[in-house]
């Protein structure tokens, strides 16, 4: 998927189809009713809400741009990644 619009400005077209296609991207991989991670500027993935207030928080907040492998919604984590190996 295309992460471009994550650095576009938030209020920009690009990154409101931007959310949109994250949402979807939860709903696919999560599941539609789901409470997930919060990954907007404030929250960095530590809260936990419903979808909705998830979507609010990334349009009026923007979403963390280091969350790039969106592994807390669903995203496959490469199988060199480091966090896989024991120390």
């Amino acid at each position: 998927m295309d992460k471009s619009w994550m650095n576009a400005p938030i209020y920009s077209e690009a990154y409101l189809d931007g959310v949109n296609g994250f949402m979807l991207f939860v709903e696919t991989h999560v599941g539609k009713n789901c409470d997930i991670r919060c990954p907007c500027k404030r929250c960095l993935n530590l809260i936990i809400n419903n979808q909705k207030t998830v979507k609010a928080h990334i349009r009026l907040h923007g979403i963390d741009p280091h969350y790039v492998k969106w592994f807390n919604h669903g995203e496959k984590r490469a199988v060199n990644d480091c966090s896989t190996h024991s120390r």
